[in-house]
This record gives structure tokens, C-alpha cells and sequence, in this order.
């Protein structure tokens, strides 16, 4: 499978996956985005703090009327996430 190269072990690799593109995203009307972990923190802070890049594909919610972003404190990691009217659609400590 295409994402056999980042596993280690072959039994490891998803039978399944769901993937979909960037404009399906942006297109749709409302987008929930679950981030949990404080390996994602850097993620986090590029979606809701960085500018809008290619880097970052995730920072185009930042254009998205109806995405909602929850994460749990681990991901906000040592960002102070919630603390600005534009991060108002983020949702911490679930």
C-alpha cells in the first residue's frame, strides 16, 4: 500500500484509510477537526496562530467560516491558543 513505507512492520499497516483533498475540505460547510496529543502542538499553533501556507495545509481553516478545531491540553501544548477572538472557534480541554 502507499503508506507501507512508514511503518515498520507490514501488520501495522491500515487496511483502510479515508483520505480526502484540501479543496473537498475548504469546500464543505462545516469541518470538525479532533487534534489530541502534545506531538501535535506545532501542528496546532500552524493551523490557528501561523499564516495561511503550503507548509501548513491545515492553516487554510483559517479562511473556513464553519470549521471548529478541538483539541485536548496536550496539543495546546505551551500555546496560549485561546486566549484571542480569532481562535474563538478553538475548543480546549476536552
Amino acid at each position: 500500500s502507499a503508506a507501507s513505507d512508514v511503518y515498520k512492520r507490514q501488520e501495522k499497516v491500515p487496511a483502510q484509510a479515508l483520505s480526502v483533498g484540501v479543496g473537498t475540505v475548504t469546500d464543505s460547510k462545516e469541518v470538525l477537526i479532533l487534534i489530541n496529543g502534545h506531538n501535535k502542538a506545532r501542528a496546532l499553533a500552524a493551523t490557528v496562530e501561523g499564516g495561511v501556507s503550503q507548509k501548513w495545509t491545515c492553516s487554510t481553516l483559517q479562511m473556513h467560516n464553519g470549521a471548529i478545531i478541538a483539541c485536548d491540553e496536550a496539543a495546546c501544548g505551551k500555546h496560549h491558543l485561546l486566549n484571542t477572538a480569532h481562535d474563538a472557534n478553538v475548543v480546549g480541554k476536552l
